[in-house]
């Protein structure tokens, strides 16, 4: 069974450390990886034929043998582990064996670059400035940073308290546990210890040399089995998790074939429970969700008519070639693939969405639509896949409104796009009354009326505010940054959905809820740089 082999795998990791071996040791080649599968899928595996076939290709693996329980090496000195069992049942689909490489984590990008390595797996996120040097495959699994300490420690409550203690921290350099340590606890650099290999990293905080450690909340957790009871985990639950990405296959920029095959490999053992499975049989999770691709419902290949505005950057916008593009359309797209259905794109004004959708012209709408209960009495929502608020922007020359509460007595004019919730918002919330309120039909008109002169502030989401204040830059600024009235408003942002589509609804909704529990949905998030509301800068 898999818990013994990871019993054992962490036994000679221990003995690595403790003689000095591992994690600081060169590149070395370990024996090829076979073809065979360690565990049997949920269903066999029909690709279409030729789709996913590698012609017998050997594929340079690499990884760093010390991230139990994604990688780790056996008593055989064998590279094993979740990735490995991953990349053993790809090869099983796409017809390719493995050779594996270890080395430092710092050292698998730059390998792969180089040409040293067509792949390598270690727990990598997927990021910006990776993304800039190497492709990544379809992710397999997203997790966060937590904190470590020893057992008597009682100065670190949170990641939080890494900013302002006097304690020194260390994290696995090259990672992203690093940059969440930099970036997001806000760790300084004159307390931040790097270190090559976790086995080196977690003997520094055994031994006194460092006080906390940033590192992947899965090997975290198995470090602090390692050592149970001299280590713990800060915090408890979710609450003790921060930072976080998405997992995937780094390869060689440029080589498309590997990175589609693979890609669509793992999207066939995600969906028939294969990577579920071994997540659970790796300690990963504890057991297989109830929820995974091979349950979601199936559309049957059904063409959904999607509408939306297309000028609401970054929730949904068209690019230079005409093509609509943005967040929303890049999760129906990833909603669609999951749910087997496609999109027929409409573009037409916000207060056509509903009318339309009522109508039967399109069978599904977005465009950072809340779900207010006025609407629901229309048409029906889908499960919200984000929650935002309204801000004021004004002329930068403007000082007049320092808040949205100003908006009801002074003598001026506010815009709004029409039939939108922000519309309701200025006259609900920041009481406007109808004689100084002045309706739009699309952003860019909203937005040139402010910097014309022809009104004095305009009320809108947070999200496309930001985009049309960044584009006037620097005529415009949102009012009351730092203060409780900066957001205000705000709602559940949904599809919409024709009213009694129950079939379309629950298959939609489905795949939202899957997204968001994979992380995928945040992954789509982040790529829009579009943060959850509590994170909005101040």
């Amino acid at each position: 069974m898999k818990a013994k082999k990871l019993m054992a795998a962490m036994l000679v990791l221990l003995v690595l450390a403790l003689v000095g071996a591992g994690c600081g040791a060169p590149a070395t080649e370990a024996p090829e990886a076979t073809a065979e599968p360690i565990a049997e899928a949920t269903e066999e595996a029909v690709p279409e034929e030729g789709v996913l076939d590698l012609g017998g290709r050997e594929i340079r693996a690499a990884t760093t043998g010390d991230c139990p329980p994604w990688n780790m090496v056996d008593e055989n000195g064998n590279p094993d582990g979740f990735e490995p069992d991953l990349l053993a049942e790809i090869c099983k689909l796409a017809n390719c064996t493995v050779n594996w490489s270890i080395t430092n984590f710092d050292g698998l990008i730059p390998g792969v670059r180089a040409g040293d390595f067509d792949a390598a797996v270690s727990d990598i996120f997927i990021t910006e400035e990776r993304d800039k040097v190497v492709d990544f495959t379809e992710p397999y699994f997203r997790s966060g940073e937590v904190v470590v300490v020893r057992a008597d420690e009682e100065r670190i409550k949170s990641y939080e308290d890494l900013a302002t203690l006097d304690v020194l921290v260390g994290s696995e350099t090259g990672t992203s546990c690093e940059e969440a340590a930099r970036e997001v606890a806000k760790v300084p650099d004159d307390r931040l210890q790097l270190y090559e290999g976790l086995d080196t990293l977690f003997l520094a905080l055994m031994n006194g040399d460092i006080d906390a450690v940033v590192d992947g909340s899965i090997s975290a957790k198995r470090y602090v089995e390692k050592y149970t009871p001299q280590l713990k985990i800060v915090g408890e639950g979710e609450d003790a998790m921060f930072g976080g990405g998405s997992s995937a296959i780094a390869i060689q920029e440029g080589d498309e074939d590997l990175k589609e095959i693979f890609g669509k490999a793992i999207q066939i053992l995600k969906e028939n429970g294969t990577v579920d499975n071994l997540l659970v049989e790796w300690g990963v999770l504890e057991e297989v969700p109830e929820t995974s691709e091979s349950t979601l419902p199936d559309l049957g290949g059904r063409v959904l008519r999607a509408a939306t505005t297309g000028d609401c950057k970054p929730w949904n916008m068209v690019d230079e070639g005409g093509t609509v593009t943005g967040m929303e359309v890049e999760l129906l797209e990833q909603i669609c693939e999951l749910a087997n259905c496609e999109l027929d794109w409409h573009l037409t004004n916000f207060d056509g969405l509903i009318p339309g959708l009522i109508a039967g012209d399109f069978d599904i709408v977005v465009s950072n639509m809340t779900a207010t209960s006025k609407r629901d009495e229309v048409i029906d929502f889908t499960t919200p896949y984000y929650r935002s608020g309204e801000v004021v922007t004004v002329r930068a020359d403007d000082d007049r409104i320092q808040s949205y509460k100003d908006l009801a007595g002074l003598d001026v004019l506010v815009g709004s796009e029409t039939g939108t919730i922000c519309e309701e918002a200025a006259r609900e919330i920041a009481k406007v009354p109808d004689d100084r309120l002045q309706l739009y039909e699309g952003l860019d008109t909203l937005f040139l009326a402010l910097v014309n002169g022809d009104i004095d502030a305009v009320v809108d989401g947070y999200m496309s505010t930001a985009n049309y204040v960044e584009l006037h830059d620097p005529k415009l600024e949102i009012v009351g940054r730092g203060t409780d009235d900066f957001i205000f408003g705000g709602g559940p942002a949904a599809m919409g959905i024709q009213e009694g589509d129950d079939e379309l609804n629950e298959a939609i909704s489905a795949a939202i809820e899957y997204l968001r529990d994979n992380g995928i949905l945040d992954s789509v998030l982040e790529k829009y740089e579009i943060p959850p509301l509590e994170q909005y800068p101040d």
